[in-house]
Order: C-alpha cells, then structure tokens, then sequence
C-alpha cells in the first residue's frame, strides 16, 4: 500500500470520528472528560508493521499535537525527518516525560502503543494532558 493512500485511509478514519462525536453527545453526559477521551475520541490503526505509521507521524503532526513512542532513538528519528522539530512535543518512556504539561494537545499520535505503554502508562499520560478546553483525539498507530 502506497503512503498516500495509508495517509487518506487514517484521515478518513479521523473525519468519520469527529463527524461520530456528533451523535455521541449523550456520552459527554454520562462519561468523565478522561473517559470520554479514551472511548469516544481514540481511532486505532493497525495494518502490520512497515506500513507509514512512523511516516504518517511526521507528515501530519503539528506543535499543537503531542507524539507518544516508544524509545528515544524513534523520537530522534522523528526530530530529524519532521519539518519543525523545535516546536514538536515528543515524549517517550519516563525519561523525558514533562513537568508541566503543555497546554493539552489537539492530537496525540502514539506510534505503536504496545511498545509505548510498556514504559509509560495509557491512563497517566492522558490524565496529564486532558483539556476539557481543546476538542482532543487520540491516534493509535500500531497494535
């Protein structure tokens, strides 16, 4: 499969999300904002490995996003092929994981959630990052 159509496949998923939420907005009433975030606002992806997840990462995300992998050498890999590294949220394991959270993220892209939830707990980092201020979503890239 070609990037290109990888890349419209997951943002068709995301468009058909956000137009869901539409019609979910009982569940705003009934879940916590977190848990809201977590079963409402999470599109998960996965076609095996080699397949322009890492790829799809640095074409779409922006400094308003937050990118979650699994070690450092990704995160270095990402920094070096995205086109404003200085601006980008990256955070990987516990060794670099913030002090202060930014301003909550529009978007968090975890790049093989398997691999990144080993080191860093699902449940904490969106607990940290929750804005009841930003419409979010999270994309899970990977099994």
């Amino acid at each position: 499969m070609s990037l290109n159509k990888f890349q419209s496949i997951v943002d068709e998923l995301l468009s058909m999300n956000l137009e869901n939420r539409k019609f979910t907005t009982h569940a705003r009433k009934i879940l916590s904002p977190l848990q809201y975030l977590k079963e409402i606002c999470t599109v998960h992806v996965d076609i095996g490995r080699c397949s322009g997840k890492t790829d799809y990462i640095i074409q779409k995300a922006t400094k308003d996003d937050l990118i979650v992998v699994a070690n450092q050498a990704t995160a270095v890999s990402i920094r070096e092929n995205i086109i404003h590294p200085e601006n980008m949220n990256i955070i990987y394991g516990n060794t670099n994981f913030p002090r202060k959270p930014f301003e909550g993220f529009k978007i968090m892209y975890v790049d093989d959630p398997k691999f990144c939830f080993q080191k860093i707990d699902y449940y904490t980092i969106c607990k940290f990052f929750l804005s009841e201020e930003i419409e979010q979503t999270i994309v899970m890239l990977g099994e």
